[in-house]
């Protein structure tokens, strides 16, 4: 069986449903580690440092269980920032990652990655014929339909606009 890490994170809800006469299940809501590392809210201030060694420095103080190998400690040297309360670690690392254009992600064994784009690769590829992923399904609730969706995380502009149509 493999044993790939797909999703890593905290229990938001649960909640306990009847699943016929006798048997009852559970739904459980979950939210990823970002929830996690966000718990405290930051005041630091950094002098002379790359983007990378103030990602390191931030997990250390205010999320030390995060694993910070994955961190590219070189790009630019910044002569001051600050992070003030009510700013948050992901709120920090949103900000660092719009002034170096790199990317930042929390994988599911709490690994932090701080790269600039392009130069780490998928963990795994998906193709028509490779079978390696599983379709989970879908449930249809009409509460979570919206005309809009933001997604939160580093910000990559890219040179050519994109258009979907969804019929």
């Amino acid at each position: 069986p493999d044993t790939t890490l797909i999703f890593g994170g905290v229990i938001a809800t649960v909640k306990k449903t009847r699943i016929g006469f006798r048997a009852i299940g559970y739904s459980v809501t979950c939210t990823d580690y970002r929830t996690w590392a966000d718990r405290r809210t930051l005041n630091d201030r950094f002098v002379n440092q790359t983007a990378g060694a103030m990602v390191v420095a931030l997990f250390a103080r205010y999320a030390p269980e995060f694993d910070t190998s994955l961190v590219d400690l070189t790009g630019p040297t910044f002569a001051s920032v600050t992070f003030t309360r009510p700013t948050r670690i992901t709120g920090a690392l949103d900000q660092l990652a719009k002034l170096t254009g790199y990317y930042w992600d929390i994988t599911p064994a709490k690994k932090v990655v701080w790269a600039a784009p392009g130069s780490t690769l998928a963990p795994y590829s998906l193709t028509d014929t490779s079978w390696n992923f599983d379709y989970p399904g879908v449930e249809d609730d009409r509460s979570a339909l919206r005309n809009r969706v933001i997604v939160k995380g580093a910000s990559h502009p890219d040179t050519a606009a994109t258009s979907d149509y969804f019929p």
